[in-house]
């Protein structure tokens, strides 16, 4: 296990990656953003506020406050959007400073030449857990700006075909950590065609070049994956997408190829059922997942709250999900596994898997309830976690645009190395959005 501020260093330094996976060249002309302002207000209790062992641990009870909020404004020669939650945390403690957590993420596309040529600039806001070794939790988090922009070029070919070329240069800032600053580079080649109704076959090739301003922070790396993407829609929203080739990684003048493999799969088992299937194998940056553990605050858990490197890692993942939908309610099951081995020996390989049920009901046009239960567990060499979540809330309309909600969270969380805690969450919010018709 690494130790001292250089591992920190190195574990932190693969943050930066992030922003070849999260923001990329099109994302300002494809991202899905719902308009919608919220602003929220709670308490939090906790018995261990510091995450450290039990014989340290303190209580605390420290007051919380956030905004959700999405923005789309979209013409034929622009299309601009805000994105994102951050929430706000007050703690009644001398030992820690107040901070923030959570992401925002805004972008604008200038069409020079709509459905041909763009341009894409985009600003990311995140933040990072510091000490992957150590549970989420004050104090260990810093604040990560990354900017990216580039060009994007779709060229038809004939009534069926077509070229697409993604380009990106991005720029990392670490609001403590200069060293680690430094750009990423990122290129995607697609070329496609449709046949038939509903079918596309694709030829891709990506690669991602990343650097750091310090190189004895992190050594840095290049990733190249070519495959070949075939997917099939139905009328019904059916998808069966299957893509597979060849991933590269390629570092310090030597390179390794694994097999890369992506699958998503989902079809409707009856009128009211479906079941969808997603799963694959790559090289990856290590950080896909800090956006996910972030979003939610402190405590979110779960698969996405990872160790992190700055190490590439081989990925292999999968998650089964079965949906049912009733008059009144809607359930949801999901079953998710996934396994990570990192290049470098020092860190270790590690499996998780988490099992979640949920269940939407609407009491009333006006009332809605909702239920979330998850139990996860990570393995990796160092040693194990468990954690068990559980959340429940009711929301209600206030008029065609306004709603109001108010939800419990609980989460508790076992370390076998100490920083064991359980924390409790009162949250009550007000939401605004568009009424449907005017979306």
């Amino acid at each position: 296990m690494p130790s001292g501020s250089a591992s920190y260093e190195r574990v932190v330094a693969g943050l930066a990656l992030y922003a070849v996976c999260s923001c990329p060249a099109a994302l300002s002309q494809t991202r899905d953003v719902d308009p919608r302002l919220s602003v929220r207000v709670g308490a939090a209790t906790t018995d261990n506020l510091a995450r450290v062992p039990g014989v340290d641990s303190k209580s605390e009870t420290f007051a919380t406050t956030g905004i959700d909020i999405g923005f789309l404004r979209e013409t034929p020669r622009a299309r601009a959007y805000v994105d994102g939650t951050i929430d706000y945390y007050a703690y009644n403690s001398d030992e820690f400073s107040n901070e923030t957590a959570g992401a925002i993420d805004t972008g604008l596309a200038l069409r020079v030449l709509p459905d041909v040529f763009s341009w894409e600039f985009s600003e990311r806001i995140d933040h990072a857990r510091l000490d992957p070794f150590t549970p989420v939790g004050p104090g260990n988090s810093e604040r990560i700006n990354v900017f990216s922009t580039g060009p994007r070029i779709d060229i038809p070919l004939g009534d069926s075909s077509s070229f697409t070329l993604d380009g990106q240069y991005a720029d990392r800032h670490y609001k403590e950590r200069e060293a680690l600053d430094g750009p990423n580079r990122a290129v995607s080649l697609q070329l496609a065609r449709d046949f038939r109704q509903f079918q596309r076959l694709a030829l891709v090739v990506t690669g991602q070049d990343i650097d750091f301003d310090d190189p004895a922070s992190s050594r840095p790396y290049e990733i190249q994956d070519t495959y070949l993407a075939y997917e099939r829609r139905t009328a019904a929203d059916g998808l069966f997408a299957l893509s597979g080739g060849t991933s590269r990684l390629r570092r310090d003048g030597e390179t390794t190829s694994e097999p890369y493999f992506q699958m998503e799969w989902t079809r409707d088992i009856t009128p009211r059922s479906s079941l969808s299937f997603r799963g694959g194998r790559s090289f990856e940056s290590p950080t896909d997942y800090f956006d996910s553990a972030t979003l939610d605050g402190y405590g979110t858990g779960g698969v996405e709250d990872t160790l992190l490197t700055a190490d590439a890692r081989m990925t292999t993942n999968a998650r089964l999900t079965y949906t049912l939908t009733r008059q009144r309610a809607v359930f949801r099951v999901s079953r998710e596994r996934f396994r990570e081995r990192y290049e470098d020996d020092a860190f270790p390989e590690r499996e998780v898997s988490q099992f979640s049920v949920g269940m939407d009901y609407r009491f009333t046009p006006l009332l809605l309830g909702n239920v979330l239960l998850a139990d996860s567990r990570e393995d990796y060499d160092v040693g194990t976690s468990n954690e068990e979540r559980a959340r429940a809330g009711l929301q209600r309309r206030l008029g065609r645009s306004w709603e109001g909600s108010l939800s419990f969270e609980y989460n508790r969380r076992d370390y076998d190395v100490g920083g064991s805690y359980h924390e409790r969450r009162y949250i009550l919010s007000i939401a605004w959005s568009p009424p449907r018709e005017a979306r």
